[in-house]
């Protein structure tokens, strides 16, 4: 009890027995007490008597109690098994198929859990996941585009085969709007965009192009401002070098844009993507202007662009630019076209139903001969993923019934490599699978869909799922009760579904092979501090070429928050390029980390005493590999 003109502090112990989110609520209640304290006399309720109270939300985690120092609630792994599936294609019209679901030994207990989901539709798990796209921050110009580019390409599907319902319009048209604010925040003044903005020295013309192609694509949508378009336009012309090619300026963040003597023609046919993409013809030119106390005549931007594109191309030898190339041309509608998708297609690869492109130079797959246990169902590196679905693209742009015959395989290979949430590993290689599967789902519907699916195990799972043209957008998802298992899958019927089977769980830190080398100190901070602690990271790359753009990922300690001021101070130092706070995770974000030391402190402060603290999570990696 409190008393009046008096305050107090209770403190209760709360043990929770269940894991995820669960409300705490906490009610005050003026009381009657004939002798003005609580003690053990009865207190009466007034018939009217100020009430009140709070809920709070508390989030609770799987923990992993250990004699060694590992990560608190280990670290959180999943993998996905998918499959896009048409039965008419299997022996005797049956789809009969096996997953399973193994689990590694340093696995943490209970934190294990298995979905197997199916849908009618190709673009039917974006529609369902379209916040979670892509798990990886999304706090500077290029990852807020995921944002933003998904949404286009799920509003042009669904109006095409005329399926959009008003809650996944709002939705859509929410995420744009939101996605288009957000990116204006990274634009310079003289019309081009960069990863952090005014942060960097200058504009980037690739994340440009990136933003400019969506923007234009947006206008039946929402609005967007025409001044805006054509101020990036004008940036452009202002970097289009005599022989028609562009210069690269700014950082390119995404290592598949570098590279020797193709940089430059590479990230030229990129330009001239977005240009066509965003309805620009061979012949678009901006007139006569004046930027930045400079004259520049009329300029083909697309016509002139693809003439030295021409003239460049036998020094376009890598398959990625060889898939670019040929989306490009085909979208120009070029007589050069068909010499580019033979290249291309004498470098596919094709494997058990489906097709796909490589680069030439390949991380190394985890194999095992390594003694290691590695997650099944590998998915290909995100430069795999976009060069596949340029080529899928370019199939498409031919407006050909025998594309889809020749998309097929490929569409295969890109679902396989698609996350529990429609989505794939980063934001280019998201954007652009997202953009060729919806492409090829426009030219495939109106076959109906009248699937059954079967799934079972051993251990007592039974459910059967039935998708028509009423449900097709719907997924339908069951919970394997007992992990690891096999689950037995049996199809039948007309059309074509997606199948899943997601599985999610902890593992205790293990010794890798790092990418980065990572030192972590907590250092002692003035008495008039209190309660603050100092954070002190060294990090740096180990390769002798530098990371693409690194983030450095520092999960809390059980109830202690980051102290903002400290991060402001680091970004106005220019230590970090850009900060976030996303729940009890503080995202850095570097341009890149290269073999020399980058060192960095911020300090922490306890809001909340926690029993039993587990140590914080330093996470640092290249958001492209």
């Amino acid at each position: 009890c409190v008393c009046p003109v008096v305050s107090k502090t209770e403190t209760f112990n709360i043990v929770p027995s269940t894991l995820g989110k669960i409300n705490i609520s906490v009610e005050a209640q003026a009381v009657e007490d004939d002798e003005l304290i609580c003690g053990n006399a009865p207190v009466v309720k007034p018939t009217e008597g100020a009430r009140d109270a709070i809920v709070k939300e508390l989030l609770v985690e799987v923990i992993t109690l250990s004699s060694h120092t590992f990560p608190p609630e280990g670290i959180e792994e999943e993998y996905t098994y998918s499959s896009f599936f048409c039965p008419k294609d299997f022996p005797n019209e049956v789809l009969e198929d096996t997953i399973q679901t193994v689990l590694p030994e340093n696995l943490v207990e209970g934190s294990n859990r298995a979905y197997v989901s199916v849908i009618g539709d190709l673009m039917g798990p974006t529609l369902s996941g379209l916040d979670n796209l892509v798990r990886q921050p999304t706090g500077c110009g290029e990852q807020n585009m995921v944002l933003f580019a998904p949404n286009i390409f799920v509003m042009q599907y669904l109006n095409t085969t005329k399926q959009l319902s008003s809650e996944i319009k709002d939705k859509s048209l929410e995420y744009m709007k939101i996605g288009y604010q957000r990116e204006l925040t990274y634009k310079h003044k003289d019309g081009s965009y960069s990863a952090f903005g005014e942060s960097d020295d200058s504009g980037s013309t690739w994340l440009s192009a990136f933003v400019y192609r969506c923007f234009a694509q947006a206008r039946p949508y929402i609005f967007i401002d025409q001044k805006e378009l054509d101020h990036t336009k004008k940036w452009f012309a202002s970097n289009q070098k005599p022989d028609g090619c562009y210069q690269s300026v700014g950082k390119v963040l995404h290592k598949a844009m570098k590279g020797g003597v193709n940089d430059d023609t590479t990230l030229t046919a990129y330009i001239v993507i977005a240009m066509l993409e965003s309805g620009e013809s061979v012949e678009v030119g901006i007139s006569s202007f004046h930027l930045s106390k400079h004259f520049y005549p009329r300029i083909k931007l697309v016509g002139n662009a693809l003439e030295c594109l021409l003239a460049s191309g036998s020094n376009i030898t890598s398959t990625y630019g060889i898939a670019l190339m040929s989306y490009a041309l085909t979208l120009a509608n070029h007589p050069q076209r068909d010499e580019y998708m033979e290249k291309l297609e004498n470098l596919a690869i094709e494997k058990d139903g489906t097709v796909h492109w490589e680069r030439e130079v390949q991380p190394g797959k985890p194999t095992e001969a390594s003694g290691t246990w590695f997650r099944p169902y590998y998915k290909s590196p995100s430069a795999e993923v976009e060069m596949t679905s340029y080529a899928l693209l370019a199939y498409m742009a031919t407006g050909e019934r025998e594309a889809l015959v020749k998309g097929l395989p490929i569409v295969r290979w890109l679902t396989q490599q698609r996350n529990a949430y429609g989505g794939f590993s980063s934001t280019q290689d998201t954007v652009m699978a997202l953009q060729a599967l919806a492409r090829y789902a426009e030219m495939a519907y109106g076959e109906g869909v009248d699937i059954e699916v079967q799934v079972q195990t051993a251990e007592g799972l039974d459910e059967t799922f039935v998708i028509t043209d009423t449900n097709s957008l719907v997924l339908q998802r069951v919970e394997v009760p007992v992990t690891p298992a096999d689950i037995s899958v049996r199809a039948t019927g007309k059309g074509c579904a997606l199948l899943q089977a997601n599985v999610r769980y902890n593992i205790e830190e293990e010794e890798p092979v790092p990418s980065f080398e990572v030192n972590i100190k907590m250092l002692d901070v003035p008495a008039e501090l209190q309660q603050m602690q100092c954070f002190f990271v060294l990090n740096r790359f180990v390769d002798d070429e530098p990371s693409n753009m690194a983030v450095v990922a520092v999960k809390m300690v059980s109830g202690f928050i980051p102290d903002k001021t400290s991060l402001k101070t680091l970004k106005k130092e220019k230590t970090i390029k850009k900060y976030e706070i996303d729940g009890k995770m503080v995202n850095l974000y570097f341009d890149e980390l290269t073999d020399e030391m980058t060192c960095f402190e911020f300090l922490v402060e306890q809001n909340i005493r926690v029993k039993n603290t587990k140590p914080g999570v330093v996470t640092v990696y290249d958001y492209y590999e």
